[in-house]
């Protein structure tokens, strides 16, 4: 199965995104601010992210 990290403050959109993708058959990660969601993303290897211009924790931070 395929893994994917959400990192997302706004408990609806995390629901939301989570369920879509459940659905479409990844293991979603889940990270509700930018440090815990840079903490685990370094943490777990082969896993994708989606990314949004701006986390709450994580300023000056550049993912690739």
């Amino acid at each position: 199965m395929k893994k994917i990290l959400v990192i997302e403050d706004n408990e609806q959109n995390l629901y939301l995104t989570t369920f879509i993708l459940e659905r479409r058959g990844y293991e979603v990660l889940q990270a509700r601010d930018g440090r815990a969601g840079i903490d685990l993303a370094r943490q777990v290897d082969g896993i994708a992210k989606l990314l949004r211009q701006s986390w709450r924790g994580a300023v000056d931070f550049d993912m690739c």
